[in-house]
């Protein structure tokens, strides 16, 4: 046993029911900070804003004082870094005493350092060799690592004195401590090896006799480096070599058995993680150094499916989340721990909702795309928003839904069976929410790259029994709803089989009615062609009907999506009442059935640069509700870096990946939602696709006595 210079340790529903009002949800101050959501990434420019990628860092110097909020550091709308202490020197590892009081292990300095609130530090254990991950016991003993070649781990108690519990170990960087008393390490000797032949990295247990058992070792192209324990029981370990297999990725270890499973991969140099205060997911980790010195945050959830969160470091070594949801990172570029918050909810009256719909596009659809357009570390617009949750997609009679079923639940907040588009089981009218947004005055748009009257948008605007009857949806969409702004394809639903109209194939219509003569007498523009549609000015048009192909539009899309969501958006805004536009990637799910990941990954990017568009108009009009989801999951596809079924596509650095598929039709998979915008911190967490419709209500009446799914499987 022996002392070291010491500074005192501090001592010390889901069940609402719908007629709660508004006002309760308020005096609940839900904090999104509970479920911090994911995802952003460095500005690069590529003369686009449609994708952000990561850039090396040219420079170590910090220009912002404690407290002030950082530039250089980008995470999504609605949060912000600052700096919570600086002057430190080569921090790592981070731990939060009992009593909520953030300590730190200095690197060079060769101590461990209580962080106050006001950002001032203070020293109290000195003489060490190395530390790097520190952690606490629920008594208040702090624990330290050195890494070092015959690193120790190091016991501080609240007395002040320090004990050594463990010598001999191999390196060791992480550490952290189980409620049954058992200290857990991770060695690794990588830094000393003089090859990846002669590697060695294990997972250490220390009990509360001070018995040392390795319970795994690996040895080549492995390295272990973080560690934490989650509320299953399991440890999660960074593996953070590089080299064959299964490197830079998140694992997880059986204590009892010694075993371990990969649970995230495909990482760039993984080190600290952290699962929230209580063990729960999301998980968070520090990816040291993607390139260049650039250190990127990376928010993993429950499946292993990880995107980018916080990019702009200088280097980082570890994160944790307090009580508070708050995350604290260790910056070792600039000698500083930095604290990432969310503002505070949004709870204004929504004077605009976009949402965008990528018809088919799993998680691994989203990823596919990002690593096409910007790579492993960069994000797509998609992932640049504050809050993320998982929808069910299940329709009410089959646990594999359609998109009329699905396009019906998300519009109305009603499960229906597959192939009802607008009605309930029995076949009643539901009201779709866009039908809501006109009671309130609103204009309103669909825009599509399939034909406008299929599935998913006609769930928004129609009500038939079958999603086949595509001239009646048609029909309902511009003359019973009276739809404001249709772009898309499909022009021959609304042409009698006389007609041709600007494309080839005759019309559809027995009925023998030209809807296109019909809108064009009440007052729509009509364009059919990306020529005349870049012709109509916004300024002096109030309704616009654009059908750009007889059926789906044919690649490449032309008008864009992202041009036909930009001129539907300038010509709705001029509405003072406010507006709702549905947006949807259309032919993601087509190209999924066909198991074409060239398409997929081209619409998905598409549907990612509409998204841009929505984005800029929400940065200048702040109470906009941007939504980002899909109907359901097409395929089964998966994405990896070393074979499939398709490949290789290429990384913007030339890293080649590879795509497999499970299927041809839909899955029952769970589907990803993005948001941002006033009420947007309510699609946290998994809940029923329904609940998309159930926020978009409240966003849109939230004086009235309507909250019925706010907190339902949260």
């Amino acid at each position: 046993m022996h002392s070291a210079e010491i500074a005192p340790v501090p001592g010390p529903v889901w069940c609402l029911y719908r007629a709660l009002a508004v006002l309760l949800l308020m005096a609940l101050a839900i904090s999104p900070t509970a479920t911090l959501a994911r995802e952003a990434t460095l500005f690069a420019d590529q003369g686009s804003a449609s994708h952000f990628i990561p850039m090396a860092m040219e420079s170590t110097t910090v220009v912002s004082a404690v407290g002030e909020p950082i530039p250089r550091i980008q995470c999504p709308a609605g949060y912000t870094a600052t700096i919570y202490a600086e002057g430190l020197s080569s921090p790592d590892g981070l731990a939060f005493s009992p009593s909520g009081v953030l300590y730190v292990a200095e690197e060079t300095a060769g101590q461990v350092s209580r962080i106050e609130s006001d950002g001032s530090v203070t020293p109290v254990i000195s003489g060490l060799a190395n530390p790097e991950g520190i952690a606490f016991d629920n008594t208040s003993n702090l624990y330290v690592v050195e890494d070092v070649q015959e690193g120790r781990l190091v016991k501080m108690a609240t007395d002040g004195m320090t004990t050594t519990l463990a010598t001999g170990l191999d390196a060791p960087e992480g550490v952290t401590w189980a409620s049954d008393g058992t200290i857990y390490v991770t060695e690794s000797n990588v830094q000393f090896a003089s090859s990846p032949f002669d590697y060695r990295t294990r997972v250490t247990a220390i009990s509360p006799l001070d018995e040392v058992t390795r319970i795994l070792t690996d040895t080549l192209y492995w390295s272990y480096a973080g560690i934490t324990m989650g509320s299953d029981g399991l440890l999660y370990v960074t593996n953070e070599a590089s080299g064959v297999g299964t490197h830079d990725s998140i694992f997880t270890v059986d204590p009892a058995m010694g075993s371990r499973t990969l649970f995230a991969s495909n990482l760039v140099s993984p080190e600290g993680l952290r699962l929230s205060a209580n063990g729960e997911f999301p998980l968070y980790v520090a990816e040291e150094d993607t390139g260049g010195g650039a250190g990127l945050l990376s928010r993993v959830e429950a499946n292993g499916s990880h995107t980018p969160f916080c990019t702009g470091f200088y280097s980082i070594e570890d994160v944790i989340q307090d009580e508070n949801g708050r995350l604290y990172v260790s910056e070792d570029g600039s000698n500083s721990v930095i604290v990432i918050e969310a503002d505070p909810p949004n709870r204004s009256l929504a004077q605009a909702i976009i949402l965008l719909i990528g018809d088919g596009m799993g998680e691994a659809h989203r990823t596919t795309a990002r690593w096409s357009a910007v790579g492993q570390s960069g994000a797509l617009a998609m992932d640049m928003m504050p809050f993320v949750g998982w929808s069910r997609t299940a329709s009410a009679e089959n646990l594999v839904t359609d998109s009329a079923a699905a396009g019906t639940a998300i519009a109305t907040g009603v499960k229906t069976n597959n192939g009802k588009i607008g009605q309930d089981p029995d076949g009643n009218p539901l009201t779709t929410i866009l039908e809501r947004a006109q009671a309130r005055g609103m204009a309103v748009g669909l825009v599509t790259t399939v034909q406008m009257a299929h599935a998913t948008l006609a769930s928004f605007a129609a009500h038939v029994d079958d999603r086949n009857e595509m001239t009646e949806i048609a029909s309902q969409m511009v003359l019973t709803t009276e739809v404001d702004v249709l772009l898309g394809g499909g022009e021959d639903e609304f042409l009698p089989t006389t007609a041709t109209g600007c494309y080839p194939e005759a019309g559809e219509r027995t009925d023998g009615r030209d809807l296109i003569a019909e809108t064009t007498a009440a007052g729509y523009t009509h364009v059919c062609d990306a020529t005349a549609f870049a012709a109509v000015d916004p300024a002096s048009t109030t309704r616009l009907l654009g059908l750009f192909a007889d059926e789906e539009m044919p690649r490449p899309f032309s008008p864009s999506l992202a041009d036909m969501t930009q001129k539907a958006i300038d010509i709705l805004s001029q509405d003072p009442d406010g507006f709702l536009l549905m947006v949807e990637g259309g032919q993601i799910d087509w190209a999924s059935h066909g198991n074409d990941a060239a398409n997929v990954i081209s619409d998905t990017i598409g549907l990612d640069e509409a998204i841009v568009v929505a984005q800029a108009y929400a940065s200048t009009i702040s109470n906009t509700l941007v939504i980002v989801t899909a109907d359901h999951e097409t395929g089964g596809l998966s994405v990896n870096l070393i074979s499939g079924d398709e490949g290789p596509f290429p990384m913007p650095n030339l890293t080649p990946f590879y795509v497999n598929w499970t299927s041809g039709g839909h899955t029952g998979d769970d589907v990803l939602t993005t948001t941002q915008g006033p009420w947007s911190d309510l699609l946290v967490g998994t809940y029923e696709n329904t609940h998309i419709h159930d926020v978009m209500r409240v966003a849109l009446e939230p004086q009235k006595i309507y909250l019925p799914l706010i907190f339902k499987n949260r």
